[in-house]
């Protein structure tokens, strides 16, 4: 069973989707900072309202989430960030 509610996805602004398709990568909070050019605080801001609207309880169920969701689902039309290390 996927953690977390599928519907909540439909509320998630699209960079809280960015932040998550970034976290299904395992992508630090550094890291995800870094690629989308945010601080790291707001990364935290962005995953905390994550977890809020999906339901999931870590980021370990955020990633799950993520990878379990239909692929349209997560997308929209977003393309999967590249992740500079």
């Amino acid at each position: 069973m996927t953690p977390g509610d599928p519907a909540g996805i439909e509320n998630l602004t699209r960079r809280e989707r960015e932040v998550l398709l970034l976290i299904e990568t395992g992508a630090t909070n550094r890291l995800i900072s870094q690629t989308l050019g945010i601080s790291e605080r707001t990364v935290k801001a962005h995953f905390a309202s994550i977890m809020k609207k999906t339901g999931v309880t870590s980021r370990s169920q955020a990633a799950v989430f993520a990878c379990e969701l239909p692929p349209d689902t997560t997308k929209g039309d977003l393309t999967r960030p590249s992740v500079r290390s």
